[in-house]
């Protein structure tokens, strides 16, 4: 019987805008993994397609397999892709009256202080549906004029004239006091049964009128989508047997169900790369390593972010497609630079990499379904360093004919070089491009790549791994054979858990410990709350305290862990020193003597899992064929022993281009293979395939993670 054929399987899928992955694993035993093409009209068919190939190599129905699985974890894109892809519902907002235009009004500044011809992007919310209410609530949470419910009925009325599919609601401090809300929704899911509502203090209860707008109209948006997607997924396994919840990764890099989802569906945007980031804290911690620079490259984008001291920083607002989201979130930067993404020329005589992308259908100009404009892929298929034999372990082959024939036209010819030299330019662009997006993580914040570590993830960040560490200085990158399925692996890493908001202003010079302390009492009786309903025991979680603080009249607060205790000083001298330190490390002062400001607290609480491992007793099928069913890899060897000393050989030799000198020809190593594997040469897996390029030297570790070290000079 197959390793993993035992009661308890965790299940994680991942669909990304070019591939669905899906990881299976059992506590304690090696994953199992598989790849399929996404299809971007009906991502829950590629759900079911993906745990069906993984059905199939167990040798199990896919009835069979539900019964044998204990939990399903899922990240999606369909969040991020209806946003920027104007898929978004009909949506309507309701303020207090007098504020409906604060979504367009936004925050009066430029997003580049030096592009005057900048324009934001259109408000979600045309102004004939952006609506005033007549209530107020004040800066205490007091009510000054009471709601009227009478005109919320009159205005569910328009709206069902308009055939709105979703309301936002988001009155004047409401996440202080959110009574009126709470109201006029009660109003109008009665009066529109078939509308998806939503309300502000229900999905951000914090300041910021503008960003707290923005998140809830998002959200409604999104609602009847996510309405849609869960409910034909639910049915889909349903058919098979399975009854239970399917969790969904939010933002913040932990689990909820479907029912919390679909209360707020814009906590999912980013939730495939918010599950890798659960995968980089555990190798971080197996591994011992304070600083690491994770780099994930899929077939549409390029994401990065850092594991520090084993935990993976959570920023409390960020933006996509420039609208703010006023959320707790993994602290990831992403650029449009994935294998996907579209290779052009610009007026200029410049390479673009991006932003558009490819995608599944038609994809690469290799694929041979149709697309016809060069991409990264394209590119590295004409190097060499893509096996013509196909990707998914030669499931999908690849035409170079096609890839050369695009490159030619539309980069090679414009540029004035050979496809190849052609090829190479948009290798070193896209390069430079992830190489600078890791320095605005690291070295904007004061943090050396250089002392990093780089873990490179997805399927095609491999192909560039060497070529940015070597730019940042780095001289230890780390290649785990999940690489390819990297978020996916996260998911099964994600635990079930919640970050509990509390606004709360005050100033440091009139610390209010009783109100601190009802303030924390606030939150944890919300989390706590939220984990029972996922079924979290208090005896399964940990928890963490983040305060949000500013200098008086600063804009932007910075999150600060606190001392372990909170005293009743006046302010709490320790808090002060933890902020003031913390305000030096990011921005490189600090003002010891200007008053500071807590505008928040937010507690985060976690479900307690195992850690899964990197490598393992799941050796796969073991015929060679590369169909991905495992990626166990046995023991690596000592290091200083190479290769060829194990008696090894490598699987063939392969013309590549690795530096503006041409052609060369280089090894091509098994993912099998052991001991020192000197660059230049190729090491493949069933999924990626790893460049050494000269000056570094690879080696596969017990654990099953590719090293790659920089050759120490003679």
């Amino acid at each position: 019987m197959h390793a993993l054929n035992g009661i308890g399987l965790h299940l994680a899928v991942d669909t990304g805008g070019t591939f669905t992955d899906v990881v299976a694993a059992r506590a304690g035993h090696q994953v199992l993994v598989s790849k399929v093409p996404t299809d971007a009209e009906n991502p829950a068919r590629s759900f079911m397609v993906a745990i069906e190939s993984v059905a199939e190599r167990l040798g199990l129905t896919l009835a069979g397999l539900l019964e044998r699985t204990g939990r399903i974890s899922h990240g999606t894109t369909l969040g991020v892709n209806a946003l920027l892809q104007d898929g978004l519902a009909r949506t309507a907002l309701l303020t207090t009256e007098g504020f409906r235009d604060a979504l367009e009004i936004r925050r009066s500044r430029l997003e580049n202080q030096w592009d005057l011809r900048f324009r934001p992007p259109e408000p979600l919310v045309p102004r004939y549906l952006r609506l005033g209410i007549r209530e107020r609530i004040d800066w205490s949470g007091r009510v000054l004029t009471p709601l009227d419910e009478e005109q919320v009925r009159e205005v569910a009325a328009v709206l069902r004239g308009h055939r709105v599919e979703a309301v936002a609601l988001c009155f004047l401090f409401s996440y202080l006091n959110p009574a009126h809300e709470q109201a006029a929704a009660a109003v109008l899911r009665r009066e529109l049964p078939e509308v998806y509502v939503s309300a502000s203090s229900e999905v951000a209860p914090r300041m910021g009128e503008y960003e707290r707008t923005s998140t809830v109209v998002l959200n409604a948006a999104l609602g009847p989508l996510f309405d849609d997607y869960l409910t034909e997924l639910g049915q889909a396994l349903g058919r098979h047997g399975w009854r239970d919840p399917v969790h969904l990764v939010l933002n913040s890099g932990v689990l909820n169900d479907a029912v919390g989802a679909l209360r707020a569906p814009v906590k999912t945007l980013f939730s495939g790369p918010a599950g890798g980031s659960r995968g980089a804290e555990t190798v971080a911690r197996q591994r011992s390593v304070d600083g690491l620079i994770v780099a994930d490259m899929g077939g549409t984008s390029f994401d990065t972010h850092l594991v520090l001291e084993g935990r993976t920083p959570l920023v409390a607002e960020s933006a996509v497609a420039g609208h703010p989201l006023a959320l707790p979130m993994v602290d990831i930067h992403s650029i449009a630079a994935g294998g996907g993404s579209v290779l052009s020329v610009d007026e200029a005589g410049a390479v673009r990499v991006g932003p558009r992308s490819a995608g599944a259908l038609p994809g690469p100009a290799c694929y041979g379904r149709g697309g016809v404009e060069p991409t990264l892929t394209d590119a590295a298929l004409v190097l060499g360093l893509l096996d013509p034999a196909g990707l998914l372990g030669g499931r999908m082959p690849l035409d170079a004919d096609l890839a050369w024939q695009a490159l030619d036209r539309a980069l090679a010819g414009p540029l004035g070089l050979e496809v190849p030299a052609a090829a190479f330019v948009a290798y070193r662009v896209a390069a430079a491009r992830m190489a600078d997006a890791i320095r605005l993580i690291t070295v904007q914040r004061g943090i050396d790549p250089g002392e990093c570590v780089l873990l490179g993830a997805g399927g095609a960040f491999p192909l560039f791994a060497t070529a940015v560490a070597e730019d940042l200085a780095i001289e230890k990158v780390l290649l785990p054979a999940v690489g390819p399925t990297w978020c996916a692996w996260g998911m099964v890493a994600t635990p079930c858990g919640h970050e509990a908001v509390q606004p709360y202003l005050m100033s440091g010079e009139r610390w209010d410990q009783l109100g601190f302390e009802t303030a924390l009492a606030k939150a944890s009786a919300a989390g706590h709350g939220e984990l029972a309903r996922l079924g979290v025991g208090p005896g399964q979680l940990d928890t963490a305290l983040v305060l949000e603080m500013r200098y008086a009249d600063q804009h932007h607060a910075i999150d600060v862990r606190p001392p372990a205790q909170l005293g009743p000083g006046q302010p709490p001298a320790a808090l002060a020193r933890e902020f003031h330190a913390r305000h030096e490390t990011l921005f490189g002062y600090c003002e010891s003597s200007r008053p500071w400001q807590l505008l928040g607290l937010r507690l985060s609480l976690r479900e307690k899992l195992a850690e899964l491992p990197t490598g393992g007793e799941d050796h796969g099928d073991g015929d060679g064929d590369g169909d991905g069913a495992g990626v166990g890899l046995g023991a690596g060897a000592g290091p200083g022993t190479s290769a060829e000393a194990e008696g090894l050989a490598p699987a063939g030799l392969r013309q590549v281009v690795l530096d503006e000198g041409g052609a060369v020809s280089v090894p091509v190593w098994g993912q099998d293979s052991i001991g020192e594997m000197p660059g230049p040469c190729l090491v493949k897996f069933n999924y990626t395939t790893a460049v050494v390029s000269r000056g570094y030297v690879a080696r596969l570790a017990s654990d099953g993670i590719l090293e790659l070290r920089r050759k120490e000079e003679a």
